[in-house]
Order: structure tokens, then C-alpha cells, then sequence
């Protein structure tokens, strides 16, 4: 399991937090009370909704999209 979360850890970070990388779980760039899940997509839609930057949230799905498929494909068993 702890290699199957290391998966979802990007070294390039979130936008405009380079320290936050795990793409599932971080906190909320708005709400510092509670989490988010997948935090570059929440927060950019958040941002988009109000600058009007709509690709930069279609960069965030495409990212989420890589590292969700890349750790099934982790987890297949071909013998």
C-alpha cells in the first residue's frame, strides 16, 4: 500500500504550492480547516470560476488522470 501511495506524489507539486505533491490528499488552498481531494483540480476550478482560467483546470484533470492510471496499471498482476 505505501507503494501504491507513493503513486500519487507529483515532484513538480500543486499549482502554486510546489511543497504540497500528493495529487489525492492535501489541504485546501481556501479552506485551511479541511482536506481536499484531489486539490489541484478543487482549487483550480475554485480559481477558474473566478479568473476564468479553464485550462488550467483541464491540466490538473489531465495530471489526476496520468497518476490514477498509471497506479492501476501498477497494480495489475500479468504472470
Amino acid at each position: 500500500l505505501i507503494q501504491l501511495d507513493k503513486m500519487f506524489v507529483n515532484p513538480a507539486g500543486l499549482p502554486g504550492r510546489p511543497l504540497k505533491k500528493h495529487i489525492l490528499f492535501a489541504p485546501s488552498m481556501f479552506n485551511t480547516y479541511g482536506g481536499a481531494k484531489f486539490p489541484g483540480i478543487t482549487d483550480s476550478y475554485f480559481l477558474a470560476t473566478t479568473n476564468g482560467n479553464w485550462g488550467e483546470v483541464e491540466k490538473q484533470v489531465s495530471i489526476a488522470a496520468f497518476y490514477v492510471q498509471a497506479a492501476a496499471k501498477s497494480l495489475s498482476f500479468t504472470p
